[in-house]
This record gives structure tokens, sequence and C-alpha cells, in this order.
């Protein structure tokens, strides 16, 4: 961790201009790990005899971490190709406005934060000077970069296919849980209305029955209190018609409920069978969901990892890599 203490304020200079000053300081580093030193700025020094016309050179390199030297006076001692130089932990820069010394500010930030992890990189990854060169002993499993990359590809894309072909599925049963329930919907909507007609049905048929019972009942009443009445046989012979009819409409009451029942439960049947078929339909359209999120993030994944693979390799043939591996002995 490297602590960088950044102050900034504002000055008045003669004729009354403004100066806009930034005082830049590493405070601590983890050393070697974070920096091999603190001196992250390379100083430039025109005149040896007089500090104060030192001028900043740059924020340094990691070659300049490694060959210049850290101070005035070890700078003096041993000039370089490029001057005299030397590293400083500090360095005091002013601007005239305000909007150059915000972008120098954060300019110096970037660069020393940039410096720090170019420095971690070469002296993790890269650094194996003499005496101490790296050795290696070959043949050597192939852990190279683009191997490495190529393989995370190839899990990539192989679990990619392998989530679209869910995902596949997924659509697939989506699809017949929506026909099925657009089936039994279909079935419900045609047998409501019979439903509701066979519920008239039964009631005008009991009405139809009472009508008939009370009118024979009144035209017996009626025979009996006039028997030299004209016409009464013929009236009689309609009474005793009436009579058997309203047998038949006991009948046709009776049949009349049953197919109301018959109606009714074949109704109550498909309700059930819409109310399953929503179920699996929200079931069905939950697993789609998932198994779409699933692939969207594979394909991604896929696509990086084959943008890595490419960035060092550009002519790395994507279709050499299976969607599934040959196990076949």
């Amino acid at each position: 961790m490297i602590d960088f203490k950044q102050a900034r304020h504002v000055e008045i200079v003669a004729g009354g201009t403004q100066s806009f000053v930034i005082e830049n300081e590493v405070l601590s580093a983890d050393i070697p790990a974070d920096l091999p030193t603190l001196g992250v700025f390379v100083i430039n020094v025109v005149d040896i005899t007089d500090p104060k016309q030192d001028t900043l050179a740059r924020v340094a390199t990691v070659a300049d971490l490694t060959t210049l030297p850290e101070g005035r006076d070890p700078g003096i001692a041993a000039p370089g190709p490029d001057g005299v130089q030397y590293l400083s932990a500090s360095w005091i820069a002013t601007y005239d406005t305000l909007e150059t010394a915000l972008s120098a500010a954060q300019a110096f930030r970037d660069r020393v934060n940039a410096l720090g992890t170019a420095w971690a990189s070469f002296s993790t990854d890269f650094n194996a000077p003499e005496p101490t060169p790296a050795i290696y002993e070959f043949p050597a499993t192939d852990t190279s970069a683009k191997t490495t990359l190529i393989l995370a590809y190839k899990t990539a894309k192989q679990d990619r296919y392998q989530k679209q072909l869910a995902k596949s599925a997924a659509d697939t049963t989506l699809a017949a849980a929506q026909a099925d329930q657009t089936y039994k919907q279909a079935l419900l909507n045609a047998i409501i209305p019979i439903a509701s007609a066979s519920t008239v049905n039964q009631t005008e048929m009991s009405a139809l029955a009472g009508y008939l019972s009370a009118l024979q009942a009144a035209g017996t009443t009626f025979a009996t209190a006039n028997p030299s009445g004209t016409g009464l046989s013929t009236f009689q012979a309609a009474l005793a018609l009436a009579a058997t009819q309203g047998g038949f409409a006991t009948a046709y009451v009776s049949d009349a409920g049953s197919l109301a029942t018959a109606v009714g439960t074949y109704q109550a049947s498909r309700q059930g069978d819409v109310s399953a078929a929503s179920t699996a339909v929200s079931t069905a359209l939950a697993d789609q969901s998932a198994k779409l999120q699933a692939f969207t993030a594979a394909q991604a994944l896929e696509a990086s990892t084959l943008a890595a693979v490419l960035a060092i390799c550009p002519d790395f043939d994507k279709h050499s890599i299976p969607f599934v591996d040959d196990t076949e002995p």
C-alpha cells in the first residue's frame, strides 16, 4: 500500500495574480513490494549550486526506479545520459489556472498509482536479473498465457453450449405449457354458457311441471264441482292427459337436474385443469427466465474469454474448440 499525500492551496503572487499550488509527497510504502524507494519524482538539476532551479522531469518509470539515485547529492555525484537527475519523494508544482491545476493534480495521482501497479507487476512477474536469473527445466507442462486463456475460453464455450441447450428445452416446455393452457381455457370457455343454460333449463322444467300440476289439480276440482257441464267428457279427457304428462314432467325435471349436475361437474373439472395449467405456465416461465439469464451470462463470459485469446493470438480459430469433448476411446 502506497500512502500518497497531496496538499492543494492557492496563493497571491506579485501583481495580484493567483498561483495554484500542489504539494505532492509519498509518505510510505511497503519496500520493495510496493516500490523500491519512496522517490517517485524524477528531478532535473539545472544548476548544481541552486536547488531552487531544479525542475520536474516526470513521474518515474520502472527503469528510473532501478537506475537513478535518490537524493540531490547522489544525483550530482553520478550524472546519467540525460544529465544530472535524481529521485525525490516529493515535488511542489504551481499553475496559473484552476483548470490546469485540477488536471495536474489528477495526473499526479494517476501516474503514481500506475507506477505502483507497474512496479508490482515488474518485480513479481518479470524481474530476474543476474546474478539471480529465473531457471526453468524442460520439457514442462505448457502453462503459457495462451494455453491458459484458450482453456478458459474452452470451458466458457462448452458451458455456454450446455446452457443454450437447457434454455432451448425450457423454451419448448414453456411453449407446450402455454399451448396446453390455451386449449384447456377454450374447453372451459365453451362449457360455461352450456352450464348456464342447463341451470336455466332445470329451473324452467321445474316451473313448467309445477304449472302443469297446478292446472291438473284445478281442472279436477272444477270438473268435480260441475258434473253436468257442457263438454265435461272432453275436459276430463284433457285432465287425464295432463295427469299423464305431469308424470312425464317429473321425469323431465329429474333429467334436467341430472344434466345440470353433470355439466357443473364437467365445468368444475375444466376449471381445475385451467388452474393446473396456469400453475404449470408460471413454473415453466420462471424456469425459462432463469435459464435465459444463465445463458446470457454464459454468452458474455464466452465472448470475453475469446477476446482475451484473440488479444494475444489474433489468428486463433474459435471453431477449433468443440461444443462437447469427444469421449469416445
